[in-house]
């Protein structure tokens, strides 16, 4: 989701090693858990201003394989037959959910051609583009609160 929400602070001596809980700027979180006809393996991409929080581990990590444009990792996790195998490989009778394993055997495209290159960058672009497009939000609607105070 390009908003944050239910935003926790928790201190990093809480986990025996929060790294493991580390985001990283580029990388793809997929939703490990929720309905499959609804948000079960929704995708963002890690933007600047997320890079170095911490989250917890109802959402999996993808890390790009060097030389891959995580522009194409996010397309590629967020195009139909992807989703279709997210979706096809949840189980759970309330809650469906995704393994590690299951995520990573889903199989996804890495086209190199130029299209497809500009593509990714267009998806790096947008993300960068909400992330700016909540923090205007967030100042205006503190501007506008302020008139009421």
């Amino acid at each position: 989701q390009f908003r944050p929400i239910g935003l926790k602070i928790m201190s990093e001596g809480a986990w025996r090693s929060a790294e493991a809980y580390r985001l990283k700027k580029n990388m793809i979180l997929i939703t490990a858990d929720g309905r499959a006809e609804d948000n079960l393996a929704d995708c963002v991409m890690v933007t600047d201003e997320r890079d170095q929080w911490t989250a917890s581990g109802h959402v999996h990590r993808v890390l790009p394989k060097e030389g891959v444009h995580p522009g194409l990792v996010y397309l590629a996790c967020s195009t139909y037959p992807a989703q279709a195998q997210f979706k096809s490989l949840a189980t759970g009778s309330v809650v469906d959910a995704l393994s590690v394993e299951d995520v990573s055997s889903v199989i996804v495209p890495n086209p190199r051609d130029a299209i497809s290159m500009e593509y990714a960058e267009k998806a790096v672009e947008a993300s960068d583009l909400f992330s700016k497009a909540a923090k205007a939000e967030d100042e205006a609607i503190k501007a506008l609160e302020a008139e009421f105070a």
